[in-house]
């Protein structure tokens, strides 16, 4: 999913009213300090501390609005450094026509004895643009990192959403087939319909409850495997050979829920006897440290891929869409096909 920072900020990004009222209050109100040296002030210092903070306006408003923007931001830094260098020699350089010519002309009553000189004004300029720098940085970076939890919200609850449906296909899809087995025990009236019943109702419990949660358990997905291995004894291909093999090192490793069953699931639909005479399915299944293994082999006969062809892949191609949001770079899944063997070898690291 595109991650679009700044349409984010069109809408939620610097407020400037609040911003430099908060600015220039901060500003005003540190110089006042400065100026009266923590004595009580007179009115000539609240008007001088006036007129200098307004000196500082225009040089702090055009680097905030200007040379971070154009400059900082697209990390021009030189010209950045040139830019900055060369407002703050030209605000310098103003300062004594603002001060001699413009305040004197404005408070005509009051005679100002400067506090500071051009190096000390130098001084304060600089600290009030680095300041001021860090301020408007610091709040990017605030609504920057707003934005970026916004947006990794919006991409879970979408990638959630995109998992809730591939689940809703398979589970369907599962049900359908397991049903036809059941109503086949039923129409040749086995014994054994009742047991299928109560098998079918332990994976359906395991679809619908354990695996709404995010991650299972190796040994619950195991569980899972046995009961359908035991469920599909009641089909009436009964001259099928099912062979597991699980090595765990971990039982409590976890994985995503749901992958392995479409999987077992297309193993059992599609395994037919070959033409040596064989009809098998083999799984074998191994965890180690951090690697997980799933391997699934059935034989097939003459009409497989005719079979495939007409149900779509629907299980196999929700199990590569689940594999591309739950593990992107950290899994394989490769078929290999042969006019005796289908195989699928799943792969995940973590």
């Amino acid at each position: 999913m595109e991650i679009n920072i700044q349409s984010y900020f069109k809408f939620k990004h610097h407020n400037p009213l609040i911003f430099n009222i908060f600015l220039w209050c901060l500003t005003y109100l540190v110089l006042l300090f400065i100026n009266t040296k923590n004595e009580q002030a007179l009115r000539v210092d609240y008007l001088y501390t006036l007129a200098y903070t307004a000196a500082l306006v225009i040089p702090v408003t055009l680097n905030l609005y200007i040379l971070i923007p154009y400059f900082l931001k697209k990390e021009r830094y030189l010209r950045f450094l040139f830019f900055l260098v060369a407002l703050i020699t030209i605000s310098v350089i103003s300062f004594n026509f603002f001060f001699i010519v413009i305040i004197d002309m404005l408070f005509k009553n009051y005679f100002f004895i400067s506090y500071h000189s051009h190096t000390s004004f130098t001084t304060i300029l600089s600290i009030t643009i680095i300041a001021a720098t860090l301020i408007k940085l610091a709040e990017d970076w605030f609504y920057f990192n707003q934005a970026q939890n916004k947006i990794i919200r919006d991409a879970h609850q979408i990638t959630q959403s995109q998992l809730t449906a591939l689940r809703s296909q398979i589970n369907p899809h599962f049900l359908f087939n397991a049903l036809n087995v059941i109503y086949a025990m039923s129409l040749e009236q086995k014994s054994t319909t009742k047991d299928a019943v109560l098998q079918l109702s332990d994976i359906l419990r395991y679809i619908i409850y354990d695996a709404s949660t995010s991650k299972i358990t190796v040994s619950q997905e195991l569980e899972l495997i046995k009961s359908y291995i035991a469920f599909n004894k009641n089909r009436s291909a009964t001259n099928l050979e099912t062979q597991l093999i699980s090595t765990v090192e971990n039982p409590d490793f976890e994985i995503y829920p749901m992958l392995l069953l479409p999987l077992i699931e297309n193993a059992y639909k599609h395994s037919g006897v070959n033409q040596d005479g064989q009809n098998f399915i083999n799984i074998t299944l191994l965890q180690k440290d951090t690697m997980f293994n799933f391997e699934i082999e059935n034989s097939v006969n003459s009409n497989f891929q005719k079979a495939v062809e007409n149900n779509g892949g629907v299980g196999l191609k929700n199990v590569h869409e689940n594999l591309k949001i739950v593990y992107p770079h950290n899994h394989s899944l490769n078929i290999q096909e042969t006019p005796f063997l289908y195989k699928a070898s799943l792969q995940i690291n973590l």
